[in-house]
C-alpha cells in the first residue's frame, strides 16, 4: 500500500472532496496524557486533584488529558470515572 494518491485533489470539486473526507477521514486515536496533574508547588502541573486549573479560577479539565498513562482499551470508562470524582467538586466550588 502506497497510501493515498492525491494529484486529483487540484481538479476535485467541493462535493467530491466532501465525499472523499466522509470515507475516510476519521478519529483513530484519544488524544491523552498532554496535561500533568499536581500540586500547585509542581511547575510543571497544568491541573490540580480537583481538575481545577492551576492559576485559573474556574476552570476544570476533566478527560484523558489530565491522565498520567492512557489504559490500552477505549478510554471512554476512565473519563467517566475522572467525571464522577470531579463533578462534585465543581459542584461544590460552585455552591450547587
Amino acid at each position: 500500500n502506497l497510501g493515498t494518491r492525491c494529484d486529483w485533489l487540484a481538479a476535485a470539486t467541493n462535493d467530491q472532496l466532501d465525499n472523499w473526507m466522509e470515507r475516510n477521514v476519521g478519529v483513530y486515536a484519544h488524544a491523552g496524557c498532554s496535561l500533568r496533574m499536581g500540586s500547585i508547588d509542581d511547575e510543571n502541573a497544568v491541573v490540580d486533584t480537583d481538575g481545577a486549573v492551576i492559576g485559573y479560577e474556574a476552570l476544570w479539565v476533566c478527560d484523558a488529558s489530565i491522565f498520567p498513562d492512557l489504559p490500552r482499551a477505549n478510554p471512554q470508562l476512565a473519563v467517566t470515572m475522572v467525571a464522577e470524582r470531579i463533578a462534585p467538586r465543581i459542584a461544590g466550588w460552585l455552591g450547587l
